[in-house]
């Protein structure tokens, strides 16, 4: 084999490899398929910062669906922080259900030790947002599924 056809070959596969991983990227696009997503920093005891660069490059604000925990200023606030990011680890995929009022995307995220959004309820154990939650999401929240 001359070495311009070794090229052609090469650079032929390459291409073929190319739009193989493309298609794949895109195939999870399309059928909404849960990202690894990287834990940028915790916000408080309910809320993160992820970046999952399969899907956006933005860094993304994540509400807890179903979770209530102290705000700033309040009692056991850093506790709660620091727990919810002790949790999520370095890497999450989340179940995304919309945006709330001040456009965080409302989810269900799972890490390495669990849902995140059942484990928090368990250790701060509050029913403010039940009446808004889906079948699916209290399912979730009762360590159901997400199904």
């Amino acid at each position: 084999m001359d070495t311009e056809h070794c090229t052609t070959v090469m650079l032929r596969f390459f291409s073929i490899l190319l739009c193989l991983v493309m298609w794949i990227g895109l195939a999870k696009v399309a059928f909404g398929q849960p990202f690894e997503c990287v834990v940028v920093r915790g916000v408080d005891g309910d809320t993160i910062k992820i970046l999952c660069p399969a899907r956006d490059p933005n860094v993304e604000t994540v509400r807890l669906i179903g979770v209530d925990t102290p705000e700033k200023g309040e009692g056991k606030y850093k506790q709660a922080s620091s727990e919810l990011v002790e949790l999520a680890g370095n890497y999450v995929t989340i179940e995304r259900f919309g945006k709330d009022r001040y456009g965080r995307t409302l989810g269900l995220v799972e890490s390495q030790k669990g849902c995140l959004n059942v484990e928090m309820r368990k250790r701060y154990p509050s029913t403010k947002y039940d009446g808004l939650l889906t079948k699916k999401q209290r399912n979730a929240l009762k360590g159901k599924g997400w199904k």
